[in-house]
């Protein structure tokens, strides 16, 4: 092997050794998400968000002048 590959497979070892040290010593944070629960919102209320949130998708994506003037 040449010189050069020995070095660069020891300067490679010695980087995931270091990164893998430096990775570790951070505390992983989780995040929770805390749903609150309104009463006010009935299913119909759900049921119509979601189906503007699924038309509004659709706008995103297509082309359609019809749908870019509603949503405008």
């Amino acid at each position: 092997m040449c010189e050069r590959s020995v070095v660069s497979i020891i300067f490679n070892n010695f980087l995931i050794t270091q990164l893998r040290i430096f990775y570790y010593s951070f505390i992983k944070k989780t995040i929770t998400f805390n749903h609150k629960y309104n009463p006010w919102i009935t299913p119909r209320i759900r049921m119509s968000c979601s189906k503007e949130r699924e038309l509004y998708l659709k706008y995103r994506v297509s082309n359609e002048n019809d749908l870019k003037f509603y949503y405008k």
